[in-house]
């Protein structure tokens, strides 16, 4: 099976990770690890946190896929446990408590709406999730490279004849709704997106 919104993904991310890399030509790592001020990501960190975003977010597109195969459209539940975020500035033991009522508002919130939040900083304040903060001591060209690495590690998941269930199974993510592996790779590219805001106002600022 060929799945053409989700090759229109997988190419709306590479076009988004193209213009990551091209933000950050030339970047030194002296400048990459200034802050703007203090508590705030580095550019090299942001670089970095986009590395984990994606490596994080295969697993469950490598789920989707394995359970695809053998014929399980059973949803991929991902928890406040897993994730480990937060609405800003809520605590984060109030997060699971608040699951059911954040399901319900991305089910009816449509998703060209969610995108636009994803892309826009400052629509909402979520702290970044454990499982995606930056290492940190990175070289900015280590960090490039790899973003380049990352992209065609995921474009290459999906190559060749794809199960047909897997446009039916959905992840179910506390701060990213229900959503097809399609729609998950849209919301990657637009969360990169809202970074490179943040990666061209530290830019400016060195």
């Amino acid at each position: 099976m060929h799945w053409r919104e989700l090759s229109r993904a997988i190419e709306e991310f590479r076009l988004v990770r193209r213009r990551t890399i091209a933000i950050t030509a030339g970047l030194s790592d002296d400048k990459g690890d200034k802050r703007a001020r203090n508590g705030k990501w580095s550019a090299a960190e942001v670089l970095d946190h986009l590395v984990q975003t994606e490596i994080a977010f295969r697993k469950y597109e490598r789920q989707a896929l394995e359970q695809a195969r053998a014929g399980i459209t059973t949803p991929i539940r991902i928890g406040f446990d897993e994730v480990n975020t937060r609405l800003r500035p809520l605590p984060s033991r109030w997060m699971p408590l608040l699951t059911p009522f954040l399901l319900g508002l991305h089910a009816v919130t449509p998703f060209a709406v969610r995108l636009l939040v994803m892309r826009k900083p400052g629509l909402v304040w979520a702290a970044a999730p454990k499982i995606s903060e930056p290492i940190g001591g990175r070289a900015v060209a280590d960090l490039r490279v790899e973003l380049t690495a990352e992209i065609a590690i995921t474009a290459a998941l999906f190559e060749g004849e794809l199960p047909a269930v897997l446009p039916r199974i959905r992840a179910i993510h506390p701060l990213y709704g229900r959503n097809d592996i399609a729609q998950v790779i849209r919301l990657m590219a637009a969360h990169e997106q809202r970074h490179q805001h943040q990666l061209t106002a530290l830019l400016k600022g060195l």
